[in-house]
């Protein structure tokens, strides 16, 4: 994972939304590779796409909201490389994160009250992912299979310190 710490790159830099920008997604439109996103305290109503964008988001007072927006309330899907740290993402009619073939860590992460009965990996579904965890919440989600975190093929999952509670499949 030492691909995802990008202080060391010359033309890195930070958006901090709500400032450089109107929203998480609109941050990740004009950031490049290797950039941050700070996200500041608050709830953030939106669903967001990393867009194949090598990124960092970190907001330890911050939680991304998606609910009755979109079925994955967060989506790594383009092989890129993005360490969340500290966020709390939510989502009550789908998931938390859709990872696919991409490599993700969730660093200090809560996945809280995410899922549905009818569908796998409330929390975190991932397909062909490299997924790190480390410190994380997974906590009142749903699931068919894999309420918290559901891997399906070609994924390698590390874990370290994390915790699950009051999940339900």
């Amino acid at each position: 994972l030492a691909g995802l710490t990008y202080a060391g790159l010359a033309d890195a830099s930070e958006i901090v939304v709500g400032t450089d920008s109107a929203s998480i997604s609109e941050a990740i439109a004009i950031a490049s590779a290797g950039d941050t996103i700070a996200i500041p305290a608050g709830t953030w109503l939106e669903c967001i796409d990393t867009a194949g964008k090598s990124l960092t988001l970190t907001g330890p007072d911050a939680t991304i909201d998606g609910t009755g927006l979109c079925d994955n309330t967060v989506r790594v899907a383009l092989g890129e490389s993005v360490l969340f740290d500290g966020l709390t993402v939510v989502n009550a009619t789908g998931r938390a994160f859709d990872l696919e073939w991409s490599t993700v860590a969730l660093t200090n992460v809560t996945a809280t009250g995410t899922g549905r009965l009818d569908w796998s990996g409330g929390g975190v579904w991932a397909y062909g992912a490299a997924l790190t965890t480390t410190g994380c919440k997974f906590d009142g989600n749903l699931g068919y299979e894999g309420a918290a975190v559901y891997l399906y093929d070609y994924t390698d999952w590390h874990e370290v310190g994390s915790t699950s509670t009051d999940n339900e499949t």
